[in-house]
């Protein structure tokens, strides 16, 4: 952090020092006044050029009388007096000249006939975030971000576009920066990103084959600019804390209701006497008689500081032009012992051999560092954190341990301070070198080499810890026992990718009406991972974690493997306008996978995709509708497949594997040999999406107004599903199953984005709004239930529903009862009253139901934001109209911990008794009673609305910066995740899914933070 400092101190002070005239001013919307962000500014015959700042104002240095180029995408370029100051541009006749990103090229965004989303780079830095994934949330209509915890490092989204494409396999699409594949969003910075497309339709993805049904996210990040260099530093300093915790019972309930939990089973036998009862009602805690152990405060004892520095040098001149960013990331969780760091280093350069022929080198490595304690995972130790009993010692002193009331005196304090450590150092280098030459007019050829290595090294230092006890007659703590163990696991973990590109294109026209474009190109990838683990215990100092200092040689374990596997594709696409009113485009690739067997002919086939357009403000008699400015019809259809399949073997499903560990008994001697592991199938191949898609593009109001709306059927067959097999066939004891294209599924769903823009003198506002909402359908399964936890997938219902009991309330006092759920069940008045489905008396798995959904349903969004002389703020809502989370174990029984003695929560206060008979949990039993076997009496209302981030920012006037000899600066604070609304349990957070209590809770931060740039 110092040199990073030191180094923005001498690059501020050497521009401070220069001498140089700027010429400065003010670039706005012409019909509404609005700023117009990231327009460039060239002097011309010089190169040197500069972009306007979300205030719209630009400073440049040019001598006086210089003339000015101003150009931006969707307004008309405009050429000025470097004296001229203020100005504004008049958007172009069809504000679609913007240029897209769209799969292995560009487009205008007028020609696009398919479903995509852009997103500008400027509205993901709006957001101060660990995880660049998070970003992205609510920004694009149809594309569900879902956050499932806040621990560092892990605090990603997990992206699914257009509904679940797999029910074993993955639904994650593939992601793509600057033509480099596979690789993690969570890896780039915003502050280097330029844009993002999302394809979302089959038409869009089909020249990525077997990797497009799951949708592709392409990343341009930007590039040096020829003209004066450019240095930008971006810096924000976050606090954090949970969002929302459950509350442990206090230590004096804990006690009451611990006895009745035991009363109400008709025994007289209970946990405390009158007694404690009464010491806990009378006396205040000591921590040696009495205890009221807050187990959270004790556990959160880090700080949740989260900072990230960025520095971006750019530059260049006609012949090269580069960008070098460098960010440094740190995340401290709120767990003691946990933390996340990450340097990026990102080099793009590009260098002009001639006006035809370009080469580009961009070099991106990243080191990320994982750190958590070593005895036991962070959620984990929250879990216990939030259960255990408060009448329970956890501390005494520095390194003296309570045993937490357990009889394996297992602390989660202990194991959060004093357990070891768990290290994970993740250092990940592509270099990519890419060649593009202009062979003829509109001919180019294009060629790329990618080299990327990922190599992953880990270490498990796990130490013990003393636990003492008090003695209360002597006022002092024995000790009791060492817990925990000294063993050291290290693993290491490397990954190869090699990319390969090669296109050709070649575009022309047929007088003034007819444009066509040609594009045929090669894609290839391999895949080489390796892996090497050892265990050994006797570890002394865990501070120290090498194999050899590990002294025990009781059972020391070793273990590695290897695995391959590669893509090759060849793809096409053609491209037809009429006058930029009928639109036509035609894709397809030919694509093969090693996952698939080549004997049988599985391992390629052809993908293709079609679109079409319709611009109909072009027509002659739309020429009087006044009120609409742009409106285009789109139409798609397309076939693409999925080959991340499921399963234990999902790089060779086609061939038996070898287990090298089997002994045979041959001539009175053990053999050592190999045996064949579960049963191949060589007919699978990859799972298969036919998609349609409906869409309209709007703009209306003079341009003020924007609408997109999306409808879309997404049929996936040949599903790969795990069959069972049978006992006869010899390989069920090792392999149970076998993977098979039996399975079909269907989802149907719509997208609604509008934008609208206005000005109020020099207020500028603007509000962005999406909808969007997907339904599931599984439409064959050959018969079988697919379990998944206690979600299920079978015909006719969505995938993953809830396989759960219904439940009718609680019974009261008087109400005949049905018979048990389980032999050991003796049911009485406030337990669950589960409802027979089958109507034969009897409740058992047979009774179960398909209930509910955890996919999220009617996604929203609202964005406002506006500006008014240098301020400027953003309002960002987030919410989910339908889903449903089940809550389970501490999350809702107490007592029952499982492997260790549990408390409750506060929420058991509110359970059946005879004066309280409108509980919202049952009556208290010591063993739960069966009152929490899975049913929907504990599924929850998952459905939320969150605001999800507030910004407030000041951009400094020109006046100032002129003074500084900086083109802007800019002051912010913002706070994410502020207020939560819904009607989830107490405690919880909505967002994150299906919670047994086992989770680190999502973070509400809030942040100041600097843009500058010289």
């Amino acid at each position: 952090m110092k040199k990073i400092t030191l180094l923005f101190l001498l690059f501020f002070v050497a521009f401070l020092g220069a001498k140089a005239q700027f010429a400065r001013g003010k670039i706005t919307d012409a019909v509404t006044g609005a700023p117009i962000e990231g327009v460039t500014v060239t002097v011309k015959g010089k190169g040197n050029a500069a972009t306007t700042n979300s205030m719209g104002e630009y400073s440049i240095e040019a001598a006086p009388g210089a003339t000015l180029i101003l150009t931006s995408i969707g307004y008309a370029t405009k050429e000025i007096n470097a004296d001229a100051g203020d100005v504004s541009l008049v958007k172009t006749s069809n504000t679609l000249g913007d240029v897209v990103v769209v799969g292995y090229g560009k487009q205008k965004r007028g020609n696009v006939t398919s479903a995509i989303t852009t997103i500008s780079g400027g509205q993901l830095t709006q957001r101060p975030l660990a995880s660049t994934s998070m970003a992205l949330q609510g920004l694009a209509p149809g594309v569900v971000v879902q956050q499932g915890g806040g621990q560092p490092g892990a605090d990603g989204g997990l992206i699914n576009i257009r509904g679940l494409s797999s029910i074993t396999g993955n639904s994650q699409p593939l992601i793509v920066a600057d033509g480099v594949e596979g690789v993690s969003l969570n890896d780039i910075d915003p502050n280097v990103i330029e844009s993002i497309t999302i394809l979302k339709d089959a038409a869009s993805t089909a020249v990525y084959g077997v990797r497009g049904t799951n949708g592709v996210i392409l990343i341009k990040t930007k590039r040096g600019q020829a003209g004066k260099t450019s240095i930008s530093f971006n810096s924000f300093v976050t606090k954090q804390t949970p969002t929302n915790f459950p509350e442990t019972l206090s230590a004096l309930d804990n006690i009451l209701l611990s006895n009745e939990a035991v009363r109400n089973t008709g025994s007289n036998v209970l946990p405390y006497t009158q007694a404690t009862i009464d010491q806990y009602t009378n006396q205040p805690a000591d921590n040696l008689n009495v205890f009221n152990t807050d187990w959270k405060d004790l556990i959160f004892q880090n700080n949740g500081l989260l900072q990230n520095h960025n520095l971006i040098l750019s530059g260049g001149s006609d012949k090269a032009s580069f960008l070098v960013s460098g960010t440094y990331l740190n995340q401290q969780g709120i767990v003691v012992n946990n933390s996340f760091k990450k340097y990026d280093l990102r080099i793009n350069g590009d260098i002009n051999v001639t006006k035809r022929i370009k080469f580009t080198t961009d070099l991106s490595y990243t080191k990320a560092t994982n750190t958590q304690p070593g005895g036991m995972a962070p959620t984990d130790i929250i879990q216990r954190g939030i259960s255990m009993a408060r009448n329970f010692p956890a501390k005494f002193g520095d390194l003296q341990y309570g045993d937490a009331g357990q009889s394996n005196k297992i602390n989660p304090v202990a194991e959060a301070e004093a357990s070891g450590i768990f290290k994970a150092e993740t250092p990940t280098l592509s270099m990519r070198f890419g060649f593009n030459a202009e062979v003829f007019k509109n001919f180019v050829l294009e060629a790329a080499y990618t080299s990327r290595t990922s190599y992953t090294e880990a270490y498990s230092a796990r130490g013990t810890y003393n636990t003492f006890s008090p003695n209360p007659v002597t006022g002092t703590y024995l000790f009791q026992s060492v817990t925990g163990d000294s063993t050291l696991n290290y693993t290491n973990n490397r990954v190869n990718t090699n990319q390969y590109f090669a296109s050709a294109s070649y575009s022309f026209d047929l007088s003034q009406n007819h444009s066509f474009k040609l594009q045929t190109g090669f894609q290839g990838v391999d895949n080489l991972s390796k892996s090497i683990s050892g265990t050994r215990a006797g570890l002394l100092d865990p501070s120290r974690p090498y194999l050899n200092l590990a002294l025990s040689n009781l059972q020391p374990s070793l273990a590695g493997g290897a695995q391959d596997n590669a893509l090759a594709g060849y793809f096409g696409r053609f491209n037809y306008s009429y006058k930029d009113k009928y639109l036509l485009e035609l894709s397809g690739r030919y694509d093969g996978s090693s996952r698939f067997s080549q004997i049988l002919d599985n391992q390629y086939d052809f993908f293709s995709g079609a679109s079409l357009g319709w611009v109909i403000t072009k027509e002659k008699f739309m020429e009087n509708v006044n009120f609409l400015d742009y409106a285009k019809i789109r139409l798609s259809r397309g076939s693409i497949g999925n080959q991340d399949i499921g399963g234990g073997n999902p790089n060779y499903p086609f061939i038996a594997q070898l287990n090298p560990g089997t002994a045979y008994y041959f001539n009175n001697q053990i053999t050592r040999g190999s045996s064949l592991n579960g049963l191949p199938n060589e007919n699978i191949s990859w799972e298969t999406s036919v998609q349609s898609n409906i869409g309209v593009d709007l703009s209306l109001l003079k341009n003020k107004l924007s609408v997109t709306f999306d409808v879309y059927r997404k049929n996936i067959n040949n599903l790969i599903l795990l069959l069972p097999i049978p006992l006869a066939s010899g390989y069920a004891g090792t392999n149970s199953t076998v993977p098979a294209n039996i399975g079909a599924m269907v989802n149907n769903g719509w997208e609604l984005s509008t934008t609208y823009r206005n000005n109020v003198g020099k207020f500028n506002y603007s509000i962005t709004g999406n909808l969007s909402d997907v339904r599931n359908k599984v439409l064959n399964t050959n018969g079988l239930d697919i379990i998944q936890g206690n979600q299920v997938s079978k015909a006719g219902f969505p995938a993953r529903s809830y396989n759960l009991f219904r439940t009718n309330g609680l019974y009261q006092t008087g109400d005949v009862f049905n018979r048990p759920v389980n032999s050991t069940r003796t049911t009485g008045a406030g337990d669950v009253k589960f409802v027979d489905m089958d109507g034969n008396d009897t409740l058992n798995s047979k009774d179960r139901v398909l209930v509910g959904n955890n996919f999220p349903r009617y996604d929203y969004s609202l964005n406002a934001r506006a500006d008014y002389k240098g301020f400027d703020i953003e309002v960002f809502i987030f919410g989910v109209g339908k889903r449903d989370n089940y809550i389970s174990g501490v999350g809702v029984e107490p007592f029952n911990g499982g492997n260790w003695i549990a408390s409750g929560l506060t929420s058991a206060l509110d359970r059946w008794t005879p004066t309280n008979t409108d509980a919202k949990h049952p009556r208290l039993f010591s063993g739960g009673n069966g009152n929490f076997t899975g049913s929907d009496f504990f599924l929850r209302d998952g459905s939320f609305m969150r605001i999800k981030n507030i910004n407030l920012g000041y951009t400094f006037s020109n006046r100032i910066l002129g003074k500084l000899k900086a083109q802007q600066l800019r002051l912010f604070v913002n706070t994410v995740n502020p207020f939560t609304f819904s009607n989830y349990e107490p405690g919880f957070d909505p967002e994150v899914s299906n919670t047994n209590g086992n989770f680190y809770p999502i973070m509400r931060t809030t942040t100041i933070g600097i843009n500058l740039r010289f």
